[in-house]
This record gives C-alpha cells, sequence and structure tokens, in this order.
C-alpha cells in the first residue's frame, strides 16, 4: 500500500527531479575536456554541451544577442555576464570563424570548465 501511495503523491523513489541543464552540461564538459585529449573536437564538443544548456534552459535558442533577454529571464546568472560573453565570443570564433586557436585564448579550456561549474552551482541554488 505505501508503494502504491509513494508513486501516485510522487514521493521518492517515483518524483522525477527538476531538469538542470546547466549541471548536465558540466559534467559533460568536465568528461569531454578532462580527457588529456587537447583536439578540437573535444573544445567543440564542450562548447556545444554549452550551448544546449542555455538553449534548454531559455526553451529556444539562445544566441549572443538573446544574452540580456536570458539574463533577465535567469538572474541567477548575472553575475557571471562576462564569461558567459567570452563563451558566445569564443563559440562564434570556433563556429563561425574557425579560429579554434583564438577561441582557445579567450576562454581556455579550464575557464570553460569554470564557467560550466559556475552555472551548475547557480541553477542548483536558484531552485
Amino acid at each position: 500500500f505505501l508503494i502504491l501511495l509513494a508513486r501516485d503523491m510522487a514521493w521518492w523513489p517515483f518524483n522525477k527531479r527538476a531538469v538542470r541543464p546547466f549541471s548536465r552540461a558540466a559534467r559533460e564538459v568536465s568528461r569531454v575536456l578532462g580527457a588529456a585529449s587537447e583536439s578540437g573536437e573535444s573544445y567543440r564538443g564542450a562548447l556545444l554541451a554549452l550551448h544546449r544548456a542555455f538553449d534548454t534552459a531559455a526553451g529556444r535558442r539562445v544566441l549572443a544577442s538573446d544574452l540580456d533577454r536570458f539574463l533577465a529571464s535567469h538572474p541567477e546568472h548575472g553575475g557571471v555576464r562576462t564569461d558567459v560573453e567570452r563563451f558566445f565570443t569564443a563559440s562564434r570564433k570556433v563556429f563561425f570563424g574557425d579560429a579554434e586557436h583564438d577561441a582557445k585564448a579567450g576562454l581556455p579550456p579550464v575557464d570553460l570548465k569554470s564557467l560550466a561549474s559556475t552555472l551548475a552551482r547557480q541553477e542548483r541554488a536558484a531552485r
């Protein structure tokens, strides 16, 4: 009887966890960049994972020009605005400018991992 009640009331273990796209992205960024690989594909994969987190959190595609709108609806991330702008600049260089070296100079992999972790921490604190 208690099992049925727990399921009906969505108690543990039947409850669903809140969607936390930045937490998922932080794990993926850490996994992709944590490998000893310095390949361009790992950096691209890390950027893409974080892009998907922004998209999921916003419920739509987020581009650099949408940053003000995103931060207005997610004020918990306002404190890292400069780092998020660096992220979008690096992403533009990698995906549209074929300038990965410049992107990594502006946002080194260690800073990308740190940004992903910070966004995840802010996401958890806001819920």
